[in-house]
């Protein structure tokens, strides 16, 4: 095992696979494991190590002595795995087929380590998007008055940008606005920030100094595969019986459970914002209310307002919904569980914990809402095992 003493030492290795989060995963000569950013299986070559943990480490490319069939020339000029550098599109490096290769293999990986699955499990294969680049409908800059980007990976320091491919036609023309705006004294930040946000999407019209646009699904053509899925899926579900909705936002997917012809709905979410605009679009048998969905006392009321739901359609945030075990014992009556993540990890995670409450997966459905990302978007149907 290596110790802080052999910080900077350099080893030839192999990368052998990628993690969830992306990194590449190599062996040093000992046999310990350290993981890599901008590194593609097929790679081999020259790692010197950047830090190290109990049992792994870090470590940076130095040279390639033999680059992965599936790499590519990168067609962005700011792409960079060090301060200064972009790297919120780290595997632009590779091929789009070799990147949804990849994001197959993660699913099926990690649900298996999970022991989630079952012979009735059906994982398909993973929904590429229509657009491989300017396909982002909404993103966020940085700027210090000076300039305007994006904060580089694992730092906190500005990686000014003069263009960005992965952002729809008008978003760019967006960020080129804000760039002739530049330098512009009315954007430095107070001493205590690093910088000031703006935020744009397709109806931007003007740049606005730290105010956040409402959510939406960031890939406008992809949001529209996960709702043909979703209504598939609703397809062959009882519309007599009562739908629990966690996490449902302004209601992407609340209209599709409404135009679907569920007698009562009960959509939940946590932001009075979005729940105001739920409203405001008047859906028929929908009934939308603000929950702190973390908080069992927040369940006890969703009960009493709908005491026997046998649907339950659930889209968390990041973080996932680490209490849903608790929450089902309030709720035995559910029989259906739809999932959204946005999270392989605690996918996996809430899934185990639904495997404890008798549910079983019977259909995922990843798709790729972020190319050049590994990030992943999981679909997801289980049902409660008859015994």
């Amino acid at each position: 095992m290596l110790k802080q003493k052999n910080m900077a030492e350099r080893f030839e290795s192999f990368v052998k696979g990628l993690t969830f989060k992306g990194l590449g995963v190599v062996s040093h000569p000992n046999g310990q494991v350290f993981f890599v950013r901008g590194a593609w299986p097929g790679d081999e070559g020259l790692f010197e190590v950047e830090s190290l943990e109990k049992t792994y480490g870090y470590a940076k490319i130095v040279e390639l002595t033999k680059k992965s069939e599936h790499r590519r020339e990168v067609p962005c000029p700011h792409l960079g795995f060090e301060a200064g550098k972009c790297g919120g599109c780290p595997w632009m490096i590779a091929t789009y087929p070799a990147q949804l290769k990849e994001k197959d293999h993660l699913v099926e990986y990690l649900l298996e380590r999970a022991s989630v699955l079952t012979d009735k499990t059906k994982i398909k294969p993973i929904i590429g998007s229509p657009k491989e680049f300017s396909y982002r409908n909404r993103a966020q800059f940085k700027t210090d008055g000076n300039v305007v980007g994006y904060v580089s990976s694992q730092t906190s320091e500005l990686a000014p940008i003069e263009d960005c491919l992965v952002l729809s036609d008008k978003n760019r023309a967006s960020l080129k606005n804000i760039r002739a705006k530049l330098p512009n004294k009315e954007w430095i930040p107070d001493k205590k920030w690093n910088w000031n946000f703006i935020d744009v999407n397709e109806s931007s019209e003007e740049a606005i100094l730290n105010k956040r646009k409402p959510f939406k699904q960031a890939n406008d053509e992809q949001n529209e595969n996960m709702k043909i899925w979703f209504r598939n899926i609703l397809k062959n579900l009882d519309k007599s019986q009562n739908v629990l909705e966690l996490f449902c936002g302004s209601g992407n997917f609340t209209e599709a459970l409404s135009q679907s012809g569920f007698k009562k709905i009960l959509a939940t979410e946590m932001s009075e914002d979005s729940i105001q605009e739920l409203k405001s679009k008047n859906l028929a048998n929908v009934e939308a209310i603000k929950e702190d969905l973390y908080k069992p006392q927040s369940w006890k009321r969703l009960k009493k307002m709908m005491p026997e739901p046998k649907i339950l359609f659930l889209d968390p945030p990041r973080e996932g919904f680490s209490e849903i075990h608790s929450f089902l014992k309030e709720f035995k009556s559910i029989e259906h569980i739809i999932y959204v993540s946005c999270d392989l990890s605690t996918y996996a995670n809430d899934v185990k914990k639904l495997r404890g409450q008798m549910f079983e997966l019977v259909e995922i459905q990843p798709l790729d809402q972020f190319p050049q990302t590994p990030h992943i978007e999981i679909l997801s149907y289980l049902t409660r095992i008859s015994l």
